[in-house]
């Protein structure tokens, strides 16, 4: 019991001592900068993967419409 008291103490002590340096640090980007915290270079990369797949689809959406819009226009003659 008394190791583990031990044990939180520090950890209560060094998050307020680590809290302002992320906070100084994101006041310093500049405007409009998104911050996106990952605890770890793997999730950073499945993130990055997932977004990919979204622009992907997001493409072939697109070509879906302006194949559409096409049609479209070539019904009414333009």
């Amino acid at each position: 019991v008394i190791d583990s008291s031990s044990c939180l103490t520090p950890v209560s002590n060094s998050t307020p001592a680590q809290s302002p340096n992320p906070v100084s640090a994101i006041q310093k980007l500049p405007t409009g900068t998104i911050v996106v915290s990952a605890a770890t270079l793997s999730e950073q990369q499945r993130m990055l993967e997932e977004l990919n797949k979204q622009i992907e689809e997001q493409k072939r959406q697109l070509k879906e419409q302006e194949e559409v819009l096409r049609q479209q226009r070539e019904a009414v003659g333009m």
